[in-house]
This record gives structure tokens, C-alpha cells and sequence, in this order.
């Protein structure tokens, strides 16, 4: 059975439509990223800043942690060679562990098309170097220093 509505009763809103709207005037006072006109652009640069100030703030914080995990497998890379081939060393070693972490992300932007530069890469590199360190030295019998010493004194 179809009920038809008079005039008055369609002018005259229902519980649901008031509730709505209700709702729409409050997220318009508020202000929040919702509320149509000139705000959405405002909301859109302080997005875009954030953003940029985090890719930065990760940067600042992945890169040192990269270039220290180079120094242990470094180190270990360097035994019997000169202190001058040093620096050739660390290079070659955070050379080769960023090259890993760079074709891993390259395998995942490729599949998911998402930019190639973030921090995460160089999170990676720092994973990929302490664990080939770990691999290293897995074997090897820790000596104490005062023994270590001792021997090289002989």
C-alpha cells in the first residue's frame, strides 16, 4: 500500500533530515577538513607541509642510522688491509648495502607505483648491513680484550 504525502508534509522535513543536518552545520563551525569553499585549500597546504616536514624529519633521522651501520661491517671488512684504504672501505661497504636496498625498493615501487625516494630505503640499507654483519661475524669466538692484548704483545 502507497501513501501519498500532501504538501505539508513534504515541506516539512523528517527526523533523519534534521539530524542530518544538524551534523553538516556542526562540521562547519568546526571547521574541519569537510567544510566546503576556500578552506579546503588551506587545509591542502598544511597537508602538503606536514607531509614535507615529515619525509624531512625521516631523512634526518634514517640517513644517520644508515651511515652508522656501515661502520661495524666496515671494520670487519678492513681486517689486514691499511688505515689508508679505510675510507675506500666504509664507502664501498654503504655503497653496496644502499645498492640492496635501493633494487628491493625498486621491486616494490615497480609493483605498487609509489615514489622511490623515502626514508625507508635507507632504513633498509641500515637492515640490510647489520644483518650481513650478524651473518659475518656468526662464527667467529669472541676474545677478551685483556687476552687480545696480550697475544699482539708477543
Amino acid at each position: 500500500m502507497t501513501r501519498v504525502l500532501t504538501s505539508a508534509e513534504q515541506a516539512e522535513p523528517s527526523a533523519v533530515q534534521r539530524k542530518a543536518a544538524q551534523l553538516t552545520s556542526k562540521v562547519v563551525e568546526t571547521g574541519s577538513q569537510f567544510t566546503p569553499g576556500s578552506n579546503d585549500r588551506a587545509y591542502g597546504a598544511e597537508r602538503i607541509a606536514r607531509l614535507r616536514r615529515g619525509r624531512l624529519v625521516g631523512f634526518a633521522v634514517c640517513i644517520p642510522l644508515w651511515v652508522l651501520s656501515v661502520v661495524p661491517l666496515a671494520r670487519v671488512s678492513m681486517d689486514g688491509r691499511e688505515s689508508a684504504d679505510a675510507l675506500l672501505v666504509y664507502l664501498a661497504v654503504g655503497a653496496l648495502g644502499l645498492g640492496v636496498a635501493a633494487a628491493i625498493r625498486t621491486v616494490y615501487v615497480l609493483l605498487t607505483k609509489r615514489r622511490f625516494w623515502t626514508p625507508w630505503v635507507f632504513v633498509m640499507a641500515a637492515v640490510v648491513m647489520l644483518a650481513t654483519y650478524a651473518v659475518q661475524t656468526a662464527g667467529e669466538e669472541v676474545v677478551p680484550v685483556a687476552q687480545a692484548l696480550e697475544s699482539s704483545a708477543e
